[in-house]
């Protein structure tokens, strides 16, 4: 749910030690499948983790599928453990 979200990064923040870094793969609002789960812009996946982490970047991946290699487009982010005051 996307109400959700903040609480996930702010979970997985917790769960890092200091300058921890997180790494995800989710699926692309550029992925014109219907199916599988909700898809995400790069502003949604920015605005979940900036309040929690430092990001080094949300680029344009793919993944392998049953359909095929690099068959599913996705972001992957590069994010490390921002120091909360």
């Amino acid at each position: 749910m996307d109400e959700e979200r903040p609480i996930f990064a702010r979970e997985v923040w917790k769960m890092l030690k200091e300058g921890g870094k997180y790494f995800m793969l989710a699926f692309s609002d550029k992925e014109l499948t219907e199916d599988g789960p909700r898809k995400l812009s790069k502003s949604e996946i920015g605005n979940t983790f900036t309040p929690f982490f430092n990001i080094f970047y949300i680029i344009d991946a793919t993944f392998d599928t049953r359909f095929g290699p690099s068959s599913r487009k996705a972001y992957h982010l590069s994010a490390v453990k921002r120091q909360l005051v």
